[in-house]
C-alpha cells in the first residue's frame, strides 16, 4: 500500500501541545490525536471510529464532529469512507 502524508500540524489551535497527524492511501485516511498537554482537549473531526487509544474504553467508539482527548492521552481515527 502507498500512501501519502495529507497534512501535518506540530500543534492545534494557539499553541495548546496537540499534534494533529492525517495520512491517506489507497482510500483509507487514518488520522493521529495526540495531547501532550496534562488538560483535556476537544478537537474538531470528521466522522470516524476509533482504532487505537491510551484510554482503552475508546477502542471501537464511533465519533462525530468533535472528540474529546485526555490530558497525555493519544488516540488514531479511521475515518468513515
Amino acid at each position: 500500500m502507498e500512501s501519502s502524508v495529507k497534512s501535518f500540524q506540530d500543534s492545534i489551535g494557539d499553541g495548546i501541545g496537540a499534534l494533529r497527524y492525517e495520512r491517506r492511501g489507497d482510500g483509507d485516511r487514518i488520522l493521529v490525536l495526540l495531547n501532550m498537554n496534562t488538560e483535556s482537549l476537544l478537537m474538531t473531526i470528521e466522522s470516524g471510529t476509533i482504532l487505537v487509544s491510551t484510554d482503552f474504553d475508546l477502542v471501537g467508539q464511533k465519533v462525530t464532529g468533535t472528540v474529546k482527548i485526555k490530558g497525555v492521552e493519544g488516540i488514531v481515527i479511521d475515518f468513515d469512507s
